[in-house]
Order: C-alpha cells, then structure tokens, then sequence
C-alpha cells in the first residue's frame, strides 16, 4: 500500500497539514491522533504535489485554506471532473496499462467512493509564497522535478523543511535526482521531511547520499 507521510505544523490557534493522505480513512486516522493530543482545529492544507497519495484525504479535514501551486491547482481541477468508480479505474487499466499500479492503490485504499471529494486549492502562487502564522514563518518554493512538475518544497522558520516527492524518479527519469536531494543541505534547516519517510537529520541525508553514490560506482 502507497503510505505517504503527512506533515504537521503546530500553532497556537491552528494546524496546518503538509499533504492529505491518500483516502478519507487515512485522514480519519490523522485527525483522531490530533484531537488525542488536543491539536488546535486544521484550517490550512498545503500540497507538495498533486499525485493522488497526497490529496485524496482532503476534504476530510475540511480546511479553510488550501494552498498549492498554480499547476496543481489545474491538475487537481482535471482530477474533479473525472468519473470516480472501482469499475472506470478498472476500465483504464484496461486501456492503459501504465496506470494499473496507481489505480490497483486507489481501489485498495478507498473505502467507500461516495466520500471521495478533493478539497481544491483556494490559494495558489507561481513561484514563492510566504506565510506568517502566530510566531512562525512558512516559506513555499516551486521546485518542479522529475516526478511532478508542480512540486513545491515548504521551509519553516523552526528548522524544518518538507520536500514532498520532488527529488523521487518520474516516469521519464527512472533514477532519485541526487544532485536536488543535496541542494537541501544548504537551506538553513535541521531536518529535512520527504513524502514517504520518517524526518531524516542533515547526517542522515548525507550518509543516504554518500551510499547512493557509491552503488554508481
């Protein structure tokens, strides 16, 4: 089962999420954690990216603001008006078999298909947007990538940076995009969050790169 990684921010009047989970299930499970630790309500999502892992818990939470980049925006706005049914997922496959993997993954996660809604962004920036919530500070940068060309990276005033799935393959590049992967080093951070990952330290990143680049030799 395709597993992403949530992020949380807490404030002190709000939770801003990073990424929805992919079904209503997997967002109920988020938000009992969250009230379990008395969290302030969600009023504000963020999408790294537009791939269905990362959005279709969405509307569960039901934010205020949902944030994204103008081309997941346009992306998302396609996904609303398809036709969402175990038997026209299974159709397109069918038709294009490169889809079975992800489609196969949607039919295992999705309970129930009349919950299926994708809260669309009512925020959007091109290239960078900057946040200030209560005492902290957000910062999203369009990235773009191999793996989704609207990716968007979001750095917190606290040391934390989300990268999403932007330095993943694509399907036109089989291979991790290394070289992005190390960028993040530099950005003034102390941890570093991808989208199907446990928080890894700057060390951590590094060791991963350097065993990386051995295999290529």
């Amino acid at each position: 089962m395709v597993q992403p990684t949530i992020g949380v921010i807490r404030t002190s009047q709000q939770t801003i999420l990073i990424d929805a989970g992919n079904s209503p299930r997997y967002a109920r499970r988020i938000l009992a954690d969250l009230y379990a630790q008395d969290f302030p309500p969600v009023r504000t999502l963020i999408y790294t990216h537009h791939h269905w892992d990362h959005v279709l818990g969405s509307a569960t939470y039901h934010p205020t603001h949902v944030i994204a980049h103008d081309v997941c925006a346009a992306h998302l706005k396609a996904w609303t008006q398809r036709h969402w049914t175990t038997s026209a997922l299974r159709e397109e496959m069918q038709r294009t078999p490169q889809v079975t993997t992800r489609n196969q993954s949607m039919i295992d996660v999705l309970e129930d298909w009349r919950e299926l809604r994708i809260a669309t962004p009512n925020i959007t920036f091109t290239d960078e947007l900057t946040l200030h919530e209560d005492d902290m500070t957000i910062t999203l940068r369009h990235v773009g990538g191999h793996h989704a060309d609207d990716s968007i990276i979001v750095q917190t005033s606290t040391g934390v940076l989300f990268v999403g799935d932007c330095y993943y393959p694509g399907k036109d590049e089989p291979s991790t995009d290394l070289a992005r992967l190390e960028s993040f080093l530099a950005y003034d951070c102390s941890v570093i969050v991808d989208g199907h990952s446990p928080p890894s330290s700057l060390d951590e990143i590094r060791m991963y790169l350097a065993q990386e680049r051995d295999k290529g030799l």
